[in-house]
C-alpha cells in the first residue's frame, strides 16, 4: 500500500473484489495495474482485540473502502473504476490515512 510516498508491506482488513482479472491467486498471472484504496467512511474506537488477532485488547479505527484503479478519459483527471470494496484497520493504516488528510478536497470522478 503506498499513500504520499509511505510505503507499507502490511496491511489489515478484507477485500471483496468484483473484476476476474484481480480474482487470479496462483494462475502466475501478474495484474500491473494498481488498485487503490478510495476512504468511503471511518468507524472510530472498535475494540480490536483477539477476534482481529491482537493478544491486547486495544481500540482502532477501520476504514470503509472502495478499490479502484486509474483509468483514462480525455480532457479529464483523476478518473477511476471500482474493482471492489473492503475495510482496512490497524496502526498502519491508521498512520498512513490520517497523514494524506490534504487529499481530502481533491476531486475524483469514478466511472
Amino acid at each position: 500500500m503506498t499513500v504520499d510516498g509511505i510505503v507499507s508491506d502490511e496491511v489489515t482488513g478484507w477485500a471483496s473484489v468484483e473484476h476476474s482479472e484481480y480474482q487470479v491467486l496462483g494462475s502466475g498471472d501478474i495484474v500491473t495495474t494498481p488498485v487503490l484504496a478510495f476512504v468511503v467512511a471511518s468507524v472510530e474506537n472498535l475494540d480490536t482485540g483477539a477476534a482481529f488477532g491482537n493478544i491486547w485488547k486495544m481500540r482502532s479505527t477501520a476504514y470503509k473502502v472502495l478499490y479502484v484503479r486509474p483509468v483514462s478519459v480525455p480532457g479529464k483527471n483523476n478518473v477511476y473504476e471500482r474493482v471492489g470494496v473492503g475495510r482496512l484497520f490497524g496502526e498502519e493504516v491508521d498512520v498512513i490515512f490520517k497523514s494524506s488528510e490534504d487529499l481530502r478536497s481533491t476531486k475524483v470522478w469514478l466511472v
